[in-house]
């Protein structure tokens, strides 16, 4: 289970039965969430705080505007110089800086460099470049 000090407004994370949800609100003991793709006004809101993570994949990556090379890289299609190389053994995937971008550039890896849940991945990118992951509608779980 996902702790609310760990999300941001707009994570993707997966209720108890797989659904993909969007935190939409936080407080110190409640997160809500909506259908992903689906507004609040139509399906209301889930305020159940069991919120899990969604473990990085090649489907989530490309959802989420990541295109693949050669060698088990992935960069993002708008962000080139962000990229993940994996997954490794236990899932997670390295994170890898280019200072010439992708496709080409020489790769420089992150230091303690490794991701293997979407909100976390979504929190980095934010941190990064100051702008949302967005998705492109085929996230599913």
């Amino acid at each position: 289970m996902i702790k609310a000090s760990e999300l941001r407004i707009g994570n993707i994370a997966q209720d108890e039965g797989g659904g993909i949800r969007e935190i939409v609100s936080i407080t110190s003991n409640e997160v809500e969430s909506v259908c992903f793709g689906i507004p609040a006004s139509e399906i209301g809101l889930w305020d159940d705080r069991d919120h899990f993570p969604i473990h990085l994949d090649k489907n989530v990556l490309l959802s989420a505007g990541f295109k693949t090379l050669p060698n088990n890289l992935f960069y993002h299609s708008v962000q080139a110089h962000f990229g993940l190389g994996g997954p490794n053994e236990d899932g997670s995937f390295s994170i890898v800086l280019r200072k010439d971008g992708f496709p080409k550039g020489k790769a420089t890896y992150f230091p303690f460099g490794y991701v293997s849940e979407l909100h976390k991945l979504q929190n980095l990118f934010f941190c990064f470049f100051g702008q949302e992951l967005s998705f492109d509608g085929t996230l599913q779980k």
